[in-house]
C-alpha cells in the first residue's frame, strides 16, 4: 500500500528523531524509501527547516531533525490524539479504490 506524502515525511522525521543524525543510506533503509525519492523529500524538508544537513568528519554528510521538526511530530501526534478517527490512515482509506484496502485501514485505525 502506498504512503501519502505526509506519512512519508513523518516517517523520515520520526526515523531521524529516534536515531539521531544519519547518513542518507541509513535513513533510506530505516524509512524504507528509494534513494531518489528520499533526496526529493530531504530537499523539501530542508526548505521547511524541519531537517538540516550537516558535514561531519570532513566530507561526510548526515541529516538531522531540527527543533521545528520535533515540534511538528509532537503537533501531529497531538492532533491524532484529539481526533482519533481522523488519523492519516483514515484519510487514505477514503480515497483508496479497493475495498480490501479500506477494510484493512479501518482495522488499523
Amino acid at each position: 500500500m502506498r504512503r501519502t506524502k505526509l506519512e512519508t515525511s513523518l516517517s523520515i522525521l520520526e526515523t531521524l528523531a529516534r536515531n539521531g543524525p544519519l547518513k542518507i543510506t541509513h535513513v533510506m533503509q530505516k524509512a524504507n524509501l528509494n534513494c531518489n525519492v528520499l533526496k526529493n523529500y530531504f530537499n523539501f524538508l530542508i526548505e521547511q527547516r524541519v531537517v538540516e544537513e550537516k558535514c561531519v568528519e570532513g566530507d561526510r554528510i548526515v541529516y538531522g531533525i531540527t527543533e521545528r521538526g520535533a515540534n511538528l511530530i509532537r503537533y501531529i501526534n497531538g492532533l491524532n490524539q484529539l481526533f482519533p478517527k481522523t488519523k492519516i490512515c483514515h484519510t487514505r482509506a477514503i480515497t483508496a479504490k479497493k475495498e480490501t484496502v479500506r477494510n484493512e485501514c479501518k482495522e488499523y485505525c
